[in-house]
């Protein structure tokens, strides 16, 4: 089972978020971190999927798929109270669009000519959905750790 960390905020307040399910879980993780932040996963749609199997310099057709393209996302943790609700992530997502944009596209290919110029929000939100996950937790005890990219 895979959790993302509590986000900052007191039980009492998540009490009515999270289900007895999860409640029970919250109550046993007792001593382990409990962080201030909520997480945002970019989903590809069908124009950042054709744009990466089309700018592959190398391979004709790489074949990737929307299922395949979308199987390992990155996770973006941004602060508890902008992803506190929908319209406070849809207004980070605003501040932050072309910096996630870049990001993503970065990550298939690093020649910045292959890169599709961004036109705006419109067409950072026709590449991708986002998810919103305002309750994560941290099922280990252990320090995080930079991975040093």
């Amino acid at each position: 089972m895979q959790l993302l960390l509590i986000v900052g905020v007191s039980l009492s307040r998540l009490t009515p978020r999270i289900g007895l399910v999860n409640w029970y879980l919250v109550n046993n993780l007792q001593g382990k971190s409990v962080i201030n932040r909520s997480a945002i996963i970019l989903r590809y749609k069908k124009p950042a999927v054709d744009w990466i199997n089309d700018a592959d310099p190398v391979i004709e057709n790489p074949g990737i798929t929307l299922e395949s393209v979308n199987t390992d996302r990155n996770v973006y943790l941004i602060s508890d109270d902008d992803g506190d609700n929908e319209k406070s992530v849809a207004l980070w997502v605003k501040d932050n669009y072309q910096v996630l944009f870049e990001n993503e596209i970065h990550a298939w290919y690093l020649d910045e000519s292959l890169w599709p110029k961004l036109s705006g929000l419109k067409m950072f939100n026709e590449w991708f959905d986002v998810e919103h996950h305002s309750i994560v937790l941290d099922t280990l005890d252990e320090p995080i750790e930079d991975d040093e990219f």
